[in-house]
């Protein structure tokens, strides 16, 4: 019985059903974030991200579905062959943060008369992993488009073709390790 009920959970995971498209939603989150930080800079950044609108709002109904999990990705893949072809990812990577740093403290060392660094001590930090979604979408005709964001810090950077481009936040997360986003482009080529 027990057998039974985990093919069955299996299969609804990795079934051909196609999940949400999270590209909306995050979108709308990211725009928000953004906004609330540096203004003035950020309006260009929200203005260029309109060309993500169309795809955000795209009915996937008629598109063929995939999905694959490699390492620590979870490749989504929609693709449509009748015209206009077009091939839509959303691969959702799980990268922990670094864990352990080590401190230095600055002392005065009153016999040679001058500042020396002390190691400290060794400090290990409440492991976190942090959820990054990167879209990818290749229509037939026009630039490819690139978003990646992570689920509570927001959208980290994005692609117009060959452009790359960042918003510019007030506070710098410590600790994130971005996901490779060559590796990611090697995988998504990798799923047929």
């Amino acid at each position: 019985m027990l057998k039974i009920f985990l093919l069955f959970n299996l299969s609804i995971f990795v079934g051909s059903k196609s999940p949400g498209f999270d590209l909306k939603k995050d979108l709308a989150k990211d725009r928000r974030i953004i906004k609330s930080e540096h203004a003035g800079y950020n309006k260009e950044v929200i203005a260029s991200l309109n060309v993500f609108n169309s795809y955000a709002n795209l009915s996937l109904a008629g598109f063929k579905f995939e999905n694959r999990i490699i390492g620590k990705h979870t490749i989504l893949k929609w693709t449509r062959a009748a015209s206009p072809a077009l091939c839509v990812y959303e691969v959702l990577s799980v990268v922990p943060s670094d864990t352990i740093y080590q401190e230095k403290i600055l002392d005065w060392d009153s016999v040679a008369k001058k500042n020396v660094v002390k190691p400290g001590k060794q400090t290990k930090l409440k492991p976190v992993n942090f959820t990054f979604h990167t879209y990818i979408i290749k229509p037939a005709t026009g630039k490819q488009l690139i978003y990646m964001n992570e689920l509570s810090e927001g959208l980290h950077e994005y692609w117009i073709g060959n452009k790359r481009f960042f918003p510019l936040y007030e506070s710098v997360a410590l600790g994130i390790r971005f996901p490779d986003l060559k590796e990611i482009l090697r995988l998504i080529a990798a799923v047929k």
